[in-house]
């Protein structure tokens, strides 16, 4: 992680961590950008496997699974998980704004783990540091906690995290384009990069497109696409064929059935709505779900691209 003047307190508020003997509560203030979910990340990952009930939620996951609860007889269970925490990681509690019926619950959740030893960290978005949506008694109850300023970094600082982060993932050439688009925290940092790194993605797919071989990939029909596409998804995803043809609700089966819809239609051009037809979806959930999946496994969309380009390259269509 990187560490520097602006994030120091809390980097060694969570290295030096006891749980016997921290407040209650604690509250790591900052604006956007400067790491407050990756320090309760690393918070978690040095602590979940020694203290039993470590919980790490985002506050609108929380109000989620409050509302699924509450609406479909859990509120015993959800109440049991959450107040027998011994450490409640809590992430973007302004996210609760406006929700006062969950505020109401996580108030109690609180003040029953704490009651009952456990500890609570969570994350606090802005520079104002008011609580005055939570209500009085909730805002007294975490004011009185530990609070923890991150800084505005300063522009070196933000030079050397750009430095150390490229070379965490291999891209030290990106520096000097990085450093002219002038990002202010670490998530425009990130953002940036990604932004570059998709475009050069984005380019290097479009010379493929272009080169001979990529036109008869294009021409082909649905089934010969899809006898492409699915023994690449099933290797990839060591799945079976009926879990990708079928209805199954387990995540890989779910990634690996989209990601041949998103194949077919990035790679070999076919419309989603013929692609709902033929598998017989809803077209709009299809199409919708396809955006979501690539952005949220990217990675995997860039391998499996990479694979048919390879294969398009070794086994030219005449």
């Amino acid at each position: 992680m990187f560490v520097s003047k602006f994030n120091r307190l809390a980097y060694q508020f969570i290295e030096k961590f006891d749980h016997v003997k921290v407040p209650a509560i604690t509250v790591i203030v900052g604006q956007e950008g400067l790491g407050k979910t990756t320090l309760l990340e690393l918070l978690y990952q040095q602590n979940h496997e020694k203290i039993d009930g470590t919980i790490l939620i985002d506050a609108l996951k929380f109000a989620s699974k409050y509302c699924y609860a509450a609406n479909n007889g859990g509120l015993t269970q959800f109440r049991k998980f959450f107040r027998n925490s011994k450490l409640f990681l809590l992430d973007n509690i302004n996210l609760l704004r406006g929700k006062q019926k969950t505020i109401e619950e996580l108030f109690h959740t609180l003040d029953t783990l704490t009651a009952q030893g456990g500890k609570v960290v969570l994350t606090y978005k802005g520079a104002d540091f008011s609580f005055v949506y939570l209500g009085p008694r909730f805002s007294s109850r975490l004011a009185s906690g530990l609070v923890i300023r991150l800084n505005e970094p300063t522009p070196s600082e933000i030079k050397e995290f750009i430095n150390y982060y490229l070379d965490s993932i291999a891209q030290p050439d990106l520096a000097e384009l990085i450093f002219k688009l002038n990002p202010t925290n670490l998530k425009q940092v990130k953002e940036s990069v990604q932004k570059i790194l998709n475009k050069q993605d984005e380019e290097e797919k479009n010379n493929n497109f272009n080169s001979p071989e990529s036109f008869a990939y294009k021409n082909l029909d649905m089934i010969q696409a899809i006898n492409l596409v699915l023994p690449l998804a099933l290797s990839y995803y060591q799945v079976d064929v009926k879990d990708i043809l079928g209805r199954t609700k387990r995540v890989d089966h779910v990634q690996a059935r989209y990601m041949v819809y998103l194949l077919l239609h990035e790679i070999f051009t076919k419309d989603y709505k013929e692609i709902a037809l033929y598998f017989q979806k809803n077209f709009r959930g299809l199409q919708k779900r396809c955006q979501k999946i690539k952005e949220q496994n990217r990675e995997s969309f860039d391998t499996l691209c990479q694979k048919l380009y390879n294969q398009l390259k070794q086994n030219p269509i005449e």
